[in-house]
């Protein structure tokens, strides 16, 4: 599996829109790797986990085909992780034209992600039916097959009014765990992923307070040890298990540069927006 990442920031960005701390000032100063977006992943160019209000600069940076995505598996319905109104301008003919993309995009997530989906459609269309897209609702711990693509969701501690979800990825062999947004994961999803026997080849993990614990909506770095000592516990993780810190906010006080070197005492790689890592097949 090829995977990019997008985004690297909470909600607000880096730097966050109107504020002028330091960390914000030094982004704007060094840009680079400073820069971060609201977060989303795309795998093999054909999956993307979350369609965040950035994507247009997205699809310049970082010279995506977004026509040819075919599945789009949501989080959850925090604005910087699903932007419906852009979503929907897909329509051939009107905001596009596809010549060798997939006619169909297939979006998938919680009752809510498809309630906004539709409302959506019919503040476009007047109707939320329409040959472009379709959509599946997701539960936890129900596999879904997308295509080549088996994707568990796991429920995610983070917005309570709502199902929200972090996801177990998995083809031809190769095994993802995205956890974002996510408080220290729940007994269930241990045991599920105890259950299941499963061995990740990567897992990313929330690390919206940095360096700070906090653990109840979010994480940061002491709650993402804590996560892959239990993990490690039953074997999930290995040595072998490439550890990704990611989902950044500028409260957190930390540059790249600082996140690096932190995450490097632990064995854990910081993202970036951009970043692409590599998931060997089977």
């Amino acid at each position: 599996m090829e995977l990019q990442y997008l985004g690297t920031a909470a909600a607000e960005g880096i730097p966050a829109l109107f504020c002028q701390c330091p960390l914000c000032k030094t982004a704007r100063s060094l840009r680079g790797k400073e820069i971060r977006g609201r977060s989303g992943l795309v795998v093999d160019g054909r999956l993307m986990i979350d369609f965040p209000p950035d994507i247009l600069s997205y699809a310049v940076r970082f010279d995506l085909d977004l026509a040819k995505i075919k599945f789009l598996v949501v989080t959850h319905s925090h604005t910087d992780h699903f932007a419906p109104a852009d979503l929907v301008l897909r329509l051939p003919g009107c905001y596009c034209s596809i010549t060798d993309g997939e006619p169909v995009i297939r979006v998938y997530g919680n009752s809510e992600v498809l309630r906004l989906t539709r409302r959506a459609l019919r503040a476009e269309y007047q109707t939320d039916h329409v040959d472009f897209m379709s959509t599946g609702l997701l539960k936890a711990f129900c596999k879904a097959q997308l295509g080549s693509y088996e994707v568990t969701p796991l429920p995610a501690a983070h917005k309570p009014d709502e199902e929200a979800f972090i996801y177990l990825l998995q083809k031809g062999g190769a095994s993802l765990l995205y956890a974002h947004d996510t408080g220290f994961f729940r007994p269930d999803v241990f045991e599920y992923l105890k259950k299941s026997k499963v061995r990740l080849d990567m897992v990313s993990l929330d690390c919206t307070c940095c360096a700070a614990k906090e653990g109840t909506a979010h994480m940061g770095l002491p709650d993402d040890l804590e996560v892959l000592k239990t993990l490690r516990s039953f074997g999930a993780v290995t040595i072998e298990t490439k550890c990704v810190i990611n989902h950044f906010s500028h409260n957190g006080g930390m540059t790249h540069a600082q996140l690096e070197q932190e995450a490097k005492k632990h064995h854990f790689i910081a993202a970036y927006d951009g970043m692409k890592i590599s998931l060997p097949e089977t």
